[in-house]
């Protein structure tokens, strides 16, 4: 899962910070929560679990920034105004990554999967010390780690109908047209006895 190296000085304290509350979304779980502090100073990694049975490369976006807005929001609960913003998108081999950034902030959030469909998503957040910036740095996502699944055949149409909007309105209507001259041609006739 996430690996962090936790710089020296730093001591276990999990109840400095509760975990979120993720009443809201229940098909997503807590699958780890960890609090490290030095004084003032905090680092927290976090990791949260669900399934995902197909996967569109368009979600991978939404994702992290839900990640980002649990990282913010992680950050409001420890008492600091969270100023973070994405200052780098990257993919760590089947991984994405977004690193986010603020005045005594530094945070790294992770996109993986594993195979079978289940996803993770994880954070690393520095509070109060620049200390922690680079733990946060070089925390990564471990495990058997691979490509998302692969869409269905309706998320594949609708990406392309997103993507393609001209393109997937005249298909629609082409659509419609031929099922009206394929009804014209087929209806049945009234039969007329003489």
């Amino acid at each position: 899962m996430l690996t962090i190296s936790v710089p020296p000085g730093y001591a276990r304290d999990d109840g400095r910070l509760p975990v979120p509350d993720l009443g809201e979304t229940p098909q997503i779980t807590l699958e780890s929560w960890r609090v490290d502090t030095d004084g003032p100073a905090t680092l927290v990694g976090a990791c949260f679990g669900g399934r995902a049975g197909a996967w569109l490369p368009e979600a991978d976006e939404v994702a992290l920034q839900k990640l980002a807005s649990m990282t913010l929001s992680t950050a409001l609960r420890a008492g600091v105004e969270p100023n973070m913003r994405p200052v780098a998108e990257a993919r760590e081999g089947s991984v994405r990554t977004q690193t986010l950034a603020g005045e005594g902030l530094r945070a790294k959030t992770f996109l993986g999967f594993e195979p079978g469909g289940a996803v993770h998503g994880c954070f690393a957040l520095c509070l109060r010390s620049a200390s922690c910036e680079g733990a946060v740095d070089g925390s990564s996502l471990e495990g058997t780690l691979v490509e998302p699944p692969a869409p269905g055949l309706a998320g594949r149409a609708l990406a392309w109908a997103v993507h393609h909007p001209r393109d997937a309105a005249a298909t629609i209507a082409g659509v419609f047209v031929l099922g009206g001259i394929l009804a014209i041609l087929t209806r049945r006739r009234p039969r007329v006895s003489t």
